[in-house]
């Protein structure tokens, strides 16, 4: 794993490094960690997919973290951002951005172990596959890069930002592995049509037409069904905000 700490007070990102050191040794992760004393530093020697963590102070003299955390956003989503900083004031800033956690100077050990624990939770959840056999051959395909499913004849297609995979299988079967790697209660994934399965974190708009999905495709809901759909789907939102802001 490697991890930057952005921070132009040389004590306190040592400190940090320390404490960021202390968890990796804990769990028995190797761990690369890098200081930047300035946001423009550790822009310029930055590469997408290379630091799986970023911690970042939002008070620095010249880029602000914010600053730095946006054009991070920009150039490599799966980067997890932890800011640091001495008040609250950008707290919700901070979390429009995809931030993993937003501490509070003075930093301490519990307060770096939950934030770093939440990152591994997320990088495990990232990580879930089904696979499917495509072609004579099989493939796992990320859970959280599938969009939508759907199937006509005898042929399920995975619809991926990406490309589109198609396989031998019923859409049931498709749930199935889906439900064994998330859990029922985790499960994002929602029937609205008996030939469509649709990720829920994937739909931007969901309305009388159907489900408008983020990559433009809209996805017909059953018409008995349509207040239930939309209900199932209201509700997941509604979860996941409650989720976030605890």
């Amino acid at each position: 794993m490697r991890i930057a700490i952005c921070e132009d007070i040389e004590k306190e990102s040592l400190a940090l490094a320390k404490l960021v050191k202390k968890y990796c040794d804990s769990v028995f992760v190797s761990a690369q960690i890098d200081v930047f004393a300035s946001g423009e530093g550790f822009l310029q020697k930055f590469v997408p997919g290379y630091y799986q963590i970023a911690f970042l102070d939002i008070y620095m003299s010249g880029l602000s973290g914010m600053d730095v955390a946006k054009n991070l956003l920009k150039e490599d989503p799966s980067c997890m951002i932890i800011f640091i900083t001495g008040s609250l004031n950008h707290a919700v800033e901070g979390f429009r951005v995809n931030a993993a956690d937003y501490l509070v100077k003075p930093l301490d050990y519990q307060m770096v172990e939950t934030a770093l624990l939440r990152c591994r939770q997320s990088f495990a959840k990232s990580m879930q596959f089904i696979e499917i056999k495509t072609n004579r051959l099989n493939r796992k395909i990320l859970i959280k890069d599938i969009l939508y499913a759907e199937v006509y004849a005898n042929t399920c297609v995975l619809h991926t930002e990406t490309e589109d995979v198609a396989s031998r299988m019923t859409l049931e079967g498709v749930e199935l592995q889906l439900r064994a790697s998330l859990g029922v209660q985790r499960n994002y994934f929602l029937r609205c049509h008996r030939s469509y399965l649709v990720n829920m974190n994937c739909i931007s708009h969901i309305g009388e037409d159907g489900c408008l999905m983020k990559n433009g495709d809209v996805i017909p809901i059953r018409r008995m069904d349509r207040k239930k759909v939309q209900k199932l789907y209201l509700d997941y939102v509604f979860l996941q905000t409650i989720g976030e802001s605890g």
